[in-house]
């Protein structure tokens, strides 16, 4: 028996893109956050942006993100390191980046009692990268750990508004 706080929600995607961040060592990452999950919660307080007398408009959601090197400085590659890989007890520093992309994803919500139509937002919002120090994939990219979050904003459908005259 499963016991959940609330009704699971259906959805369609109607953007999902990629973020790209280049890191202080000339590295190009790629990520992308994909929505696995929406659980409605009848008891939560509606966010500020919800129409009033909508009740249960609070959700709690679930993710998978994914960080990928897209491209490795030719300084920075190295022989790939053999599995399994322990990146506890790897030595690592922190690494410095700049975002060039950081897109909303946007997922349309199936629920009967919400405007339609009714959907998430949601950034991924990245904290810091790690940099394991002689660790490398099997196509010689250094290892990375990007630590992030994922901000999710509830948007309803904007009120139309009548033309005068």
């Amino acid at each position: 028996m499963s016991v959940l706080p609330g009704t699971e929600v259906e959805f369609t995607i109607e953007k999902e893109d990629w973020n790209i961040i280049e890191l202080d060592d000339g590295t190009i990452i790629k990520m992308r956050t994909i929505l696995t999950k929406i659980i409605r919660d009848p008891h939560a307080k509606p966010p500020p942006n919800v129409p009033p007398g909508v009740k249960g408009a609070g959700f709690t959601t679930t993710f998978h993100n994914i960080a990928v090197v897209h491209k490795a400085n030719p300084g920075n590659m190295g022989k790939p390191t053999p599995l399994p890989v322990q990146k506890q007890d790897a030595e690592s520093v922190e690494v410095g980046f700049t975002e060039y992309s950081s897109p909303f994803n946007v997922y349309v919500l199936k629920i009967d009692d919400l405007p339609k139509p009714f959907k998430l937002k949601v950034k991924l919002v990245v904290s810091n990268v790690i940099k394991y120090v002689d660790l490398y994939d099997q196509f010689g990219y250094p290892m990375y750990n990007v630590n992030s979050t994922n901000a999710v904003v509830p948007t309803p459908p904007k009120k139309r508004r009548k033309r005068k005259g």
